[in-house]
């Protein structure tokens, strides 16, 4: 399929609702085991308090099973987004690369075309990321005291187990 042709939304809902029905196979179990609970205790088998705990338990095991649907249903959207173009192709930006101890985000951007990343880098430049030597340093000193942390407990524990 060629990048600037776009998916119908027809084929989007079919892709959706095809993998919403593999994704939600799980949630048979639980349901099929709470309808099982409502329709096999008789009313009159058992007392009220017996119901309302079989009551109860289908209910649990109902909404476990409508969870894994809603969970399915929630997972599947991104079936629902156009196929991407040459346009929307044209810029794209990495998730954030930044290390723990950084105070901003961090991204790789790419982009096609020369000129837009020349003024994109103009107008950004005091943006672009530069490697902090005291978050370094700082970073380093976390390593080093993980490390010495992690030595002492494996010495406690051998002294302990001996």
């Amino acid at each position: 399929r060629d990048a600037g042709e776009r998916q119908s939304a027809r084929s989007r809902w079919r892709a959706r609702l095809l993998s919403l029905l593999i994704q939600s196979l799980p949630a048979l179990f639980p349901i099929g085991f709470a309808i099982f609970l409502l329709t096999s205790v008789a009313p009159d088998a058992g007392s009220g308090q017996a119901l309302g705990f079989v009551n109860v338990m289908a209910l649990v095991f109902g909404g476990a099973g409508a969870a894994v649907i809603a969970y399915a249903w929630w997972d599947t959207r991104r079936y629902m987004v156009p196929r991407q173009t040459s346009v929307t192709l044209a810029f794209d930006f990495s998730p954030d690369i930044s290390n723990l101890l950084d105070r901003s985000q961090r991204r790789i951007y790419a982009m096609r075309d020369p000129a837009f990343a020349e003024a994109f880098t103009a107008l950004n430049r005091d943006r672009v990321w530069q490697p902090d030597p005291a978050a370094q340093r700082a970073e380093l000193r976390v390593w080093i005291v993980c490390g010495v942390f992690l030595a002492i407990a494996a010495l406690a524990a051998a002294l302990l187990n001996r």
